[in-house]
């Protein structure tokens, strides 16, 4: 009965969206957008049989309102409860950009890629010899591709089109590497490295650690940029020499699932910014203060 009553009153609502009288009118938005992801289909349906700009246009506004507000949400609770689900927190991301995702047949062709990559690897097998099959599955056959810049665009920084496409941003392509990896329990973390990040595989599986050069759990590092080219420390110093930039401890050392998603947003938000789509790259700015909090 509660149910019905909320929908009556949700049609009343939409009914009243061409309202002129913008203090009356911001009353019945707000009501709308309290109600939630609740209110979303009877909104599409109501865009989708309106004729009238305006209308639309109102309607339009409060989808991609309530919307926001429901990644904002998910996201502060993969923040605080569910962060080590590397795919959770990028696809939500990408539900930022695109509201409606398939995500059973991202996971579908994701675990395609995990299970070809289980099927050549074992535990006798070094970690050298892993990392090996891991690349020669992703990068040889199924060839997984970074986007050469200046060439990107927003989608290269979906994991969804990734997946799909088969080419992305370095980072995407990164926590791509990362999810695949993780999901094999291989003891691998993020590092962010200015300009690229890069991947660190550790000696054992501690989770974060402080930077300690006399006894780094560094075995070595992977750069998924160059089909999971592997290298040591000294490439890093050299790398840092070369661009003038100061060494840090974060840019040997792993980094967790909240930071590679910080990295990833505010590349998404930088193009939002290219775009000149300003009010996606303001909203941009509202979910890297909660990855940030």
């Amino acid at each position: 009965m509660e149910k019905k009553k909320t929908i009556k009153e949700l049609i009343a609502l939409i009914s009243m969206v061409d309202e002129p009288d913008e203090v009356v009118y911001g009353r019945i938005r707000q009501r709308i957008i309290d109600l939630g992801e609740e209110a979303l289909p009877s909104l599409e349906k109501a865009w989708e049989n309106s004729f009238e700009e305006f209308t639309r246009l109102r309607i339009q506004e409060l989808l991609d309102t309530i919307h926001f507000e429901s990644i904002q949400q998910q996201l502060i609770t993969w923040v605080n409860s569910n962060q080590d689900d590397l795919l959770e927190g990028a696809i939500l991301l990408s539900r930022y950009h695109f509201h409606e995702l398939d995500i059973n047949r991202i996971t579908h062709n994701l675990g395609q890629i995990i299970q070809d990559v289980w099927l050549e690897m074992n535990d006798r097998m070094n970690p050298l010899e892993k990392i090996k099959v891991l690349n020669h599955i992703l990068f040889d056959v199924h060839k997984f591709t970074p986007t050469k810049p200046p060439q990107y665009s927003l989608q290269d920084y979906l994991i969804p089109n990734l997946i799909d496409s088969k080419r992305g941003s370095g980072t995407t392509l990164g926590i791509l590497y990362l999810i695949i990896a993780q999901s094999l329990k291989l003891p691998v973390y993020g590092v962010n490295l200015p300009y690229n990040m890069i991947i660190a595989y550790l000696e054992n599986n501690p989770g974060i650690y402080i930077y300690d050069p006399e006894n780094d759990p560094v075995l070595f590092y992977i750069n998924p940029v160059f089909k999971g080219m592997i290298f040591i420390r000294k490439e890093i110093d050299r790398f840092l020499k070369d661009n003038k930039i100061e060494p840090q401890p974060q840019y040997f050392t792993a980094c967790n699932n909240v930071q590679i998603l910080q990295r990833l947003a505010s590349e998404m938000r930088m193009m939002y910014d290219m775009e000149g789509d300003s009010e996606k790259a303001e909203r941009m700015d509202q979910i890297i203060a909660i990855l940030k909090s």
